[in-house]
Order: C-alpha cells, then sequence, then structure tokens
C-alpha cells in the first residue's frame, strides 16, 4: 500500500531583489525567508517540490522587479522540511 501524502512545512531563505541591490552595494547580508505547506508522500518528495517552489518564486520576484534573473537553486540558499507541526 502506498504511503497517504501528509503536510510538510517547507522553509527556505532568499534574497529579495531590494535585499540584492543593498547587499551588492553595502557589503551587507540581508536575506529573506518564507514558508509553504506542502503535502507529499515523505520528506525527500517535499523537499523536491519545495525547490521548485522556491526557484519559482525567487523567479518571479525578479521579473516582477524588472531586474536580470536569478536562480534560487544556483545562489545556495539555506531550506529544510519539517513534519512538526509545533514549528510554526
Amino acid at each position: 500500500m502506498a504511503n497517504a501524502a501528509q503536510p510538510f512545512l517547507f522553509m527556505f531563505g532568499f534574497e529579495s531583489p531590494t535585499e540584492h541591490v543593498l547587499n551588492e552595494r553595502d557589503g551587507t547580508d540581508f536575506e529573506s525567508s518564507w514558508a509553504v505547506w506542502i503535502s507529499a508522500d515523505d520528506g525527500e518528495a517535499a523537499l523536491a517540490w519545495g525547490r521548485e517552489i522556491a526557484e519559482r518564486f525567487v523567479g518571479l520576484l525578479y521579473e516582477r522587479a524588472s531586474m536580470p534573473p536569478r536562480s534560487w537553486i544556483n545562489d545556495g540558499f539555506a531550506h529544510w522540511v519539517s513534519d512538526d507541526a509545533r514549528e510554526l
């Protein structure tokens, strides 16, 4: 029998367009974070889907700011999943 999908909280860091400009200009290290609930069969599947979401999310931020595209995956930001609702 296949595993039933369960909720995972995918959390990830990223650099917004404004933070990127400030970090480049001032040598700072500002960073934002975001989280999204993902329904998946296991933690690895949740991580894989979360990485796709983060990549697209950051891509859209830069597109909407009319800035050159950035790749969240290539930038190597921290990310993880949890199935512990107490982490909220």
